[in-house]
């Protein structure tokens, strides 16, 4: 009876091991992209419009982040993203660093994905050789993507994201503060290999506003990137 009740479980416990390794590979184009573990970077071209530095230039910029879906059907991920960079203006000599930090906690709704997170936002501006600003602000954010499967190896994706600085931190002491950001981002996901590195491609615009006792800045970034996706299922 022992002897049984051990077959019995060995059996059932390979099956299920099983079933879930060949969910985890072989599900749905949707699914396959839910990897259980991934890197992603990318690199690109973005046009820095900066009122508060009073000037506009482009050049390359990168974005790294790391994620991962959980459960059996994966249906619930988090995810990290860090794009940072700093411009120097030739048309006046100033310049401008910049770093967004978003956590996201992502719930998988078929072609929908809604999500919450924490957002860490700094920016820095300098002006005739001194600083001008120096602003640190973190609080909530919340996003909404879709994305549609064109066919068994491309997946095109629209994401959008709202951060709300609840809590700031003015290095200067002159009473500045960062707003609200919003992102709006289009790409596309193309399979390199079948299941573990993707090419992704696409196009991402980030607007916020700095805001001073005497005025309220608005900054914008916009520019095309291209990166590669590595995931594991496991």
């Amino acid at each position: 009876m022992r002897h049984a009740l051990i077959a019995t479980v060995l059996v059932f416990g390979s099956a299920s091991a099983a079933a879930q390794t060949r969910s985890q590979v072989y599900g749905d184009i949707l699914t396959q992209q839910a990897q259980t573990l991934y890197v992603e970077g990318h690199g690109g071209l973005t046009t820095f419009e900066s009122e508060a530095a009073n000037s506009k230039e482009t050049q390359a910029t990168t974005t790294a982040g790391v994620g991962g879906w959980f459960g059996e059907g994966r249906y619930v991920g988090v995810n990290l993203t860090h794009a940072e960079s700093t411009v120097d203006f030739s048309l006046n000599e100033a310049s401008m660093r910049t770093a967004f930090t978003d956590v996201r906690a992502t719930l998988r709704l078929g072609w929908l994905y809604p999500s919450i997170g924490v957002s860490v936002s700094e920016v820095q501006v300098k002006a005739e050789g001194e600083q001008a600003l120096s602003l640190y602000a973190s609080g909530p954010n919340a996003g909404l993507a879709v994305a549609v499967p064109l066919n068994d190896w491309i997946i095109v994706r629209a994401d959008a994201l709202i951060t709300k600085p609840q809590r700031g931190f003015d290095r200067l002491d002159d009473g500045a503060e960062i707003g609200d950001r919003v992102e709006a981002d289009a790409s596309a996901a193309l399979d390199l290999t079948e299941k573990l590195v993707d090419l992704v491609i696409g196009y991402k615009v980030r607007s916020y506003s700095l805001e001073t006792k005497e005025a309220t800045f608005e900054e914008l970034q916009q520019g095309a990137y291209a990166g590669l996706r590595l995931g594991l299922y496991f």
